[in-house]
């Protein structure tokens, strides 16, 4: 699959040369298996039930089912190396459905995502057996702190998550449950857009502040999904029903969403005089959470770029000091936050996370990197 576009700051014209490769087809792995066939497809409501529509779901499940076996080789691999019993396992994705209306969307459809934890016998937490469902909210914010937690390190007080396993929930009287999950949307590749959403166990409120924008707006990248541009035509031509036709309307400044009586978030609730109590409530939990996060949202990404590369120039990170003491190899860093590697006898670059064994006759580089900044330059070793 060619890679996303990525237009420049607030100039939506500046784009990427791939964002203009938009008749280009996503052609599918020939090694995929064909696991699930289009005509055992369940179609949503919000999508039209066409042949393109079931190959494109199809094709989802079936890389879904490719990717399980990969991972499955993956475990195999532990325990071959004996390492599957001394392993937490946190198997999740970065979004939910990667198909329309879902990727990219605040829809549960897009940020309700799985996860399985494989716990070892040795770390498998009190009340916890094998194949059981836990249905406490969580974000993707609360992995971090319970990562710590479960190497039994201090979670440092800026962390917005919550551990939800590990030695700090174990030492604590009341399990750590989220009474609402946040999540965000920005700028889609050339549309500008934002869009805040809070989530409890029943309701979803999103806010939007472009509230002409529709979910559905012309993009060059995800023109490549064949179903994608037959939902356009069908749109276009006045063929869609009112629920499909939705995603392709503007969606107001703000939504409320009953998820235990209208799952897929087609009925707008925010209105309704019944639902004004939950309205007004989760509301104020998303300002609340604006409030905490400080939203950088308002932030025009010029500025931002800017923050990066003062007078135009982008930064270079400063290159580290290697050397070696006592058959140890050891990179120092020029600042905090620099990530560094190194290489011995031009073999592959690695990861430099603590002194290493090399020999003294060895030649070694090393080169350090900060986020948002170039490589320093390759440094040789004493």
């Amino acid at each position: 699959m060619k890679a996303a576009c990525s237009p420049t700051g607030h100039d939506a014209a500046k784009r990427d040369a791939r964002c203009d490769a938009a008749d280009a087809v996503v052609q599918p792995d020939a090694a995929v298996p064909e696991v699930v066939l289009p005509q055992d497809i369940a179609v949503p409501p919000y999508y039209p039930d066409t042949a393109t529509v079931r190959a494109d779901i199809a094709r989802h499940y079936n890389n879904i089912a490719y990717m399980d076996a990969q991972v499955g080789a993956i475990l195999k691999q532990l325990d071959a190396a004996g390492l599957a019993d001394s392993t937490i396992v946190i198997w999740t994705t970065d979004h939910g459905d990667g198909l329309p209306r879902a990727k990219r969307e605040l829809f549960d459809s897009g940020i309700k995502v799985p996860m399985i934890i494989r716990w070892p016998e040795a770390f498998r937490p009190a009340g916890v057996t094998p194949g059981a469902l836990d249905e406490r909210l969580i974000s993707f914010v609360d992995l971090a702190p319970t990562i710590l937690s479960l190497a039994s390190v201090q979670v440092p007080s800026n962390m917005q998550g919550r551990a939800f396993e590990g030695s700090r929930v174990a030492s604590s009287a009341a399990p750590n449950t989220n009474t609402y999950i946040y999540a965000s949307r920005d700028r889609i590749d050339e549309r500008m857009d934002r869009q805040r959403a809070v989530r409890d166990s029943r309701f979803k409120y999103i806010r939007s502040w472009y509230p002409n924008v529709a979910g559905g707006d012309d993009l060059a990248y995800r023109n490549n999904i064949d179903m994608v541009r037959e939902m356009r035509a069908l749109f276009d031509a006045g063929q869609l029903n009112a629920v499909q036709r939705q995603w392709y309307e503007p969606p107001g400044e703000e939504r409320l969403f009953d998820l235990q009586l209208d799952p897929f978030e087609l009925h707008d609730v925010s209105r309704d005089p019944k639902y004004q109590s939950e309205l007004q409530r989760m509301r104020a939990a998303l300002d609340a959470w604006l409030a905490y996060v400080d939203d950088w949202s308002e932030e025009p990404e010029s500025a931002m770029v800017a923050g990066f590369e003062p007078d135009g120039e982008r930064q270079v990170t400063p290159a580290p000091t290697p050397s070696v003491r006592d058959g140890l190899l050891v990179v120092t860093p020029d600042a905090a936050g620099h990530s560094l590697e190194y290489r011995v006898d031009d073999g592959d670059w690695q990861l430099y996370v603590g002194p290493v064994s090399v020999d003294n006759n060895q030649d070694i580089e090393a080169r350090a990197v900060r986020y948002g900044w170039e490589e320093s330059e390759i440094v040789s070793g004493p």
